[in-house]
């Protein structure tokens, strides 16, 4: 390294690299650098790998910024002193003299992290605050993903964001715009706490750190995950983190289907209060539908909380009561349809908190046979009981899922036996293109005193 600094990439890189190189005199191992562009282009054979380690894979690019409503030319370079800038690294990617392994580094990257940064006096600074932004500040971002594109799977940013879209995602053409303004992360000086690894791992699973070691820095990173096993239905999701270290996306099987975010932090601020954070997640009306089966863009802000419930499933001894709030995003506005999910008053060290469907899930099957489908549906459990009270009917609406959106199939009322057969005639099936191993939804609606409401979903594969 060039510099005294360890710079390894701000907080959001530094939960998965090796820490490697000498560190700062005053706050060893603490990460409030990242490195410039340019050192991130030339081979280093003694920290992580870097983009020159692989010079036929063509990396994200930061084709605009602007930062406070002032445009930054060339974004992609290193920034001047006195100027804002931006680096775009690989993770985990081996260096020359070091062979692929799992778990220990990678041929390309699995992971991509993007810092914003402000120069000063040659040293690139991820602290945005020091009188030079505040929490209020936008930062908006267009990054080509180029070979990142078909890998990206879910995205991290320590912010809060406003505005986030991808344009013809899943491809090397894809662009990705994100807005969002700069939030705390604690500063820890990880030389000092032993057994802490926890804290930047993925997905999180503890951080044994009592408190900061100096006051929060504020910044804005972004960590892109190349998770190529991730189910499509949440390829190209966003979620982000304030007063946290990192965080991390799983989802659940197509049995038990939901998805859990986790995030890591320090106990405490480093005044020795308890620190308490924010968790905000985009959750696309496509995400909802191809994963669930609903239509979430007919729904209110009320009725998706009550049909999604939002759990804490670890650290809950001593835990916070956590407040859940869903706000309505609009592609035109915020650049995606769907809802904003914003869980905060968290505390920590590792939550992670579930999101998953209240009632229970419609079971059964869809077969085709002699060019006609039968849809068997069965439900069970608080979903029946629902169809069950009094002055309840409910009924059962089938949809073919395609692409993220619902074309509607049919209707049946459903049995007190909480049962229902559909049964869809040849003309049914070739005029909605059903065919095996087409997805269909399965809704159950509830209605009383002339208010329907959804019971529970799921989606079928015709077999």
């Amino acid at each position: 390294m060039s510099r005294v600094y360890s710079k390894i990439l701000a907080s959001l890189v530094l939960m998965l690299s090796v820490i490697v190189g000498q560190a700062s005199a005053s706050h060893a191992g603490m990460y409030d650098h990242v490195q410039m562009q340019s050192e991130l282009e030339v081979l280093d054979n003694n920290g992580s790998g870097t983009w020159a380690n692989i010079p036929s894979y063509s990396r994200p690019v930061v084709t605009s910024l602007k930062v406070d409503g002032n445009t930054i030319n060339s974004p992609d370079g290193d920034a001047s002193a006195g100027n804002f800038g931006v680096t775009v690294a690989p993770v985990n990617v081996c260096r020359s003299n070091q062979t692929p392994s799992q778990g220990s580094c990678y041929a390309t990257p699995n992971r991509v992290s993007i810092s914003v940064y402000y120069s000063d006096s040659g040293d690139a600074e991820a602290d945005l605050g020091a009188n030079r932004l505040n929490s209020s500040s936008p930062i908006e971002l267009e990054i080509a993903l180029n070979d990142a594109g078909p890998q990206l799977g879910w995205s991290y940013a320590t912010g809060n964001p406003t505005h986030w879209s991808i344009s013809n995602p899943g491809t090397t053409s894809a662009v990705l715009s994100l807005t969002l303004e700069p939030r705390d992360v604690p500063s820890i000086n990880w030389g000092l706490h032993s057994g802490s690894e926890g804290c930047t791992r993925i997905p999180v699973e503890g951080c044994n750190v009592e408190a900061g070691d100096a006051a929060d820095t504020l910044q804005a990173n972004l960590l892109l995950s190349l998770d190529t096993t991730l189910d499509a239905a949440f390829k190209g999701t966003l979620f982000a983190g304030d007063d946290t270290i990192i965080g991390s996306f799983e989802a659940g099987s197509p049995s038990t289907p939901s998805f859990t975010y986790g995030v890591a932090s320090a106990h405490n601020e480093f005044g020795g209060t308890q620190r308490t954070g924010t968790l905000s997640g985009v959750i696309s009306d496509a995400m909802l539908t191809s994963y669930f089966g609903v239509n979430s863009s007919t729904m209110t802000s009320d009725e998706v909380s009550a049909a999604f419930p939002i759990v804490r499933t670890t650290d809950t001894t001593g835990a916070l009561a956590a407040t859940v709030s869903w706000t309505r995003w609009s592609a035109g506005t915020q650049g995606t349809d769907g809802w904003l999910v914003t869980i905060s008053n968290i505390s920590f060290s590792a939550p992670k908190y579930k999101v998953a469907q209240g009632k229970a899930r419609p079971t059964g099957s869809a077969k085709l046979k002699s060019k006609k489908v039968k849809v068997s549906v069965k439900i069970s459990g608080n979903a029946k009981a629902a169809c069950k009270a009094k002055k309840t009917t409910c009924s059962v609406r089938v949809f073919k899922v395609t692409s993220g959106s619902l074309s509607s199939v049919a209707t049946k009322k459903l049995a007190k036996s909480g049962k229902a057969t559909v049964a869809l005639t040849k003309a049914k099936v070739k005029a909605k293109g059903l065919v095996k191993g087409s997805k269909m939804a399965v809704q159950v609606w509830s209605k009383k005193a002339g208010k329907s409401t959804l019971v529970s979903s799921s989606i079928f594969t015709v077999s």
